[in-house]
């Protein structure tokens, strides 16, 4: 009986949470307001927006960090993202997220149009000149879509269990996606886009992996886990390093890519959805966003709770 109530409100927080957060981006009948984004708005036009800030967390006033946008991933709720958003806020980061339009089973390229309408809101709204993105699961395909499409707003890209290579079409979970998706007629025809978008060697997935250019500025940083049960092999959650790996101010390479497991073997729970929390990868996280080793972040951290 407790463990369905503790269940039943955190799916009530899950729901109700953005009723709390500030808008960036106002209803279209609101757009001629100038004022609009001091207001609070429904669900439906929370897509962007800044999260709800606890009592003790002030306004970041770091303007060398470039603010921080989290690209939620698929039918995901912002209270999966919660801890990570407290950790950034305690490191005085300016953060914003943003939730995929309709769940985001619609073309990935929608999306990436939506979160340049929210990147150039988050910019103007921190007053700064690029922002750097944590893009979990979809959002981070759809986060390299946006600079793909974007190029020069992005400093930092760190992406979560992102189906870079994309994921098998007999993935019995991608599979479950496709049909809640699918009790609509336009829902099935939209669905049917991305699952097509996510498989393996997609026109889609090249666009973002092949003819990348040379001296690409983003920096990048990818954390995947073994025991990811949506991206299917696991190590399609891999970037080509070839556009990713980098050299820092010392000349030590610095691997883009990063395997929770091989730096952690004792973090054997930590999967696709949890990886957004877990408290080692968030160090990786913070590592990346500063520009320094991320595998040396990690390891020292692999027995925190």
């Amino acid at each position: 009986m407790t463990t369905n109530r503790i269940a039943s409100f955190f799916a009530a927080v899950a729901t109700f949470f953005p009723l709390f957060a500030t808008s960036l981006t106002p209803a279209p009948a609101e757009a001629a307001n100038p004022n609009a984004n001091a207001r609070f708005f429904f669900p439906a036009d929370l897509q962007c927006r800044k999260p709800l800030r606890p009592l003790f967390f002030q306004e970041s006033t770091a303007k060398s960090k470039p603010p921080v946008l989290i690209v939620g991933g698929t039918m995901s709720a912002e209270l999966i993202y919660i801890f990570l958003e407290t950790r950034l806020l305690a490191d005085n980061y300016n953060v914003y997220f943003y939730e995929l339009h309709k769940g985001g089973m619609i073309d990935m390229n929608e999306n990436a149009k939506g979160l340049a309408t929210c990147a150039d809101a988050v910019l103007e709204d921190a007053g700064a000149s690029k922002l750097s993105l944590i893009g979990h699961s979809q959002g981070g395909v759809v986060a390299r879509a946006f600079i793909r499409d974007q190029p020069g707003k992005v400093d930092t890209m760190v992406s979560l269990a992102a189906p870079h290579l994309g994921t098998s079409p007999t993935n019995p979970l991608v599979g479950l996606l496709a049909a809640i998706a699918g009790l609509t007629p336009e829902g099935a025809q939209q669905a049917q886009v991305l699952k097509s978008q996510m498989a393996p060697n997609s026109t889609f997935l090249d666009s973002i992996n092949k003819n990348w250019p040379a001296k690409d500025p983003v920096h990048y940083v990818n954390i995947i886990s073994t025991n990811d049960e949506w991206i299917v092999p696991y190590k399609n959650g891999l970037m080509p390093e070839s556009m990713c790996d980098e050299v820092d101010a010392h000349g030590q390479a610095i691997a883009c890519n990063v395997t929770l497991q091989t730096e952690c073997p004792n973090r054997i729970l930590t999967d696709h959805v949890l990886l957004a929390s877990d408290v080692a990868v968030y160090t990786g996280i913070k590592a990346g966003l500063e520009h320094q080793q991320v595998k040396a972040a990690i390891k020292p951290m692999c027995f925190a709770i």
